[in-house]
């Protein structure tokens, strides 16, 4: 499985709203464009489009234990020393705070796990162009097409401002008129294609809601 950096995923994005020059400031900075995929991954979140994660417990020596790193829960399931199930633990035992889970589960002997399953949002914050990020590369193109959206609601904005309506437009060579349709046009294939991505994988609702007896 390969993931892309920051630097092409943006110059994917540069491809999608026809950016001939990474270092172009005009109509859109590098800038705004990072600021832009990092929104479109964001908003993967929203539209369903959930990382698979799991987190080990393997020490069972008390009752409460705070786990961070799963935003969603799935399940929570019991393990011997040998990995193989020997439970799902009932929910019950878990609760919500926030984005913490708090556990409370009896001692258990050692070389037991409790493992956790379920989901958190894919990586949106970028440190630089040679920062990775965690969504595999052939699906890299979904939240750039919210970025992509991003961007040409920027440039309907600079309608609003006399100053950029001096300079800008003739840059873009797009009228309002066109910009409102490229925005509409690439967030509604955003979320036609989140939609398709997160029927891919099963939706938490409906496990856990089996997994709760209801």
């Amino acid at each position: 499985m390969t993931f892309s950096s920051l630097l092409t995923l943006r110059g994917y994005l540069n491809v999608e709203i026809a950016v001939t020059d990474d270092n172009e400031t005009t109509p859109w900075s590098k800038t705004a464009r990072n600021r832009a995929i990092s929104e479109g991954y964001s908003a993967l979140w929203t539209h369903g489009v959930w990382l698979p994660v799991t987190v080990d417990i393997a020490t069972l020596d008390t009752q409460l234990y705070t786990v961070s790193g799963i935003m969603e829960l799935e399940r929570a399931a019991l393990l011997d020393s040998t990995g193989a199930l020997i439970e799902d633990v009932p929910s019950a035992v878990l609760r919500q705070e926030g984005a913490t889970w708090v556990l409370s589960v009896a001692p258990l002997p050692t070389g037991y796990t409790l493992r956790l399953y379920g989901w958190t949002a894919y990586k949106s914050l970028f440190s630089g162009d040679t920062d990775t990020d965690d969504l595999p590369a052939e699906w890299c193109y979904v939240p750039l097409l919210r970025a992509a959206a991003i961007c040409y609601r920027q440039g309907r904005a600079w309608f609003a401002r006399y100053g950029s309506r001096q300079t800008i437009p003739p840059a873009m060579n797009l009228t309002l008129e066109q910009l409102l349709a490229n925005q509409i046009a690439a967030a509604r294939e955003f979320e036609i294609e989140c939609k398709a991505l997160a029927d891919r994988r099963p939706r938490v609702g409906r496990r856990l809601a089996s997994w709760r007896g209801a």
